[in-house]
């Protein structure tokens, strides 16, 4: 009986017309991106949800970082995590208190790495209010 009722539903869903979703596709080189990102401020050690606008390319290779500031662009002593298709950035705030520095990595077509956005990254002590 549940092979006719598979075949029956297989039957019925090839007459009916398929349709596709749009997904969300990068743009592609990010070399000449500007992203802006809103400052922050979190308890050490709290998950960041780090806001992404229209300017985000969403590249595959994009991430967002944390880093002390006027840290090299590869350092990622606070934590990284790759820019999702859609959405938010999750990233954990950094368990030390102090200024830091939230950034958006991208890669130009010659695959150096390059800050697009910046923004401050304030971490506060767990006595904080």
């Amino acid at each position: 009986m549940t092979i006719r009722i598979l075949l029956a539903f297989l039957a019925a869903l090839a007459g009916a017309p398929l349709s596709a979703q749009s997904v969300p596709q990068p743009r592609g080189d990010t070399a000449d991106a500007t992203v802006h990102l809103l400052p922050m401020t979190a308890p050490g050690g709290v998950a960041l949800n780090v806001r992404l606008g229209a300017d985000s390319p969403r590249a595959p290779q994009d991430l967002i970082r944390i880093a002390r500031p006027g840290a090299p662009v590869a350092d990622d002593s606070g934590g990284a995590t790759f820019v999702p298709v859609e959405g938010a950035a999750i990233i954990g705030a950094p368990s030390e208190p102090g200024a830091w520095e939230l950034r958006y990595i991208g890669r130009g077509s010659d695959g150096a790495e390059r800050i697009l956005g910046s923004t401050t990254l304030t971490v506060v002590g767990p006595d904080y209010k």
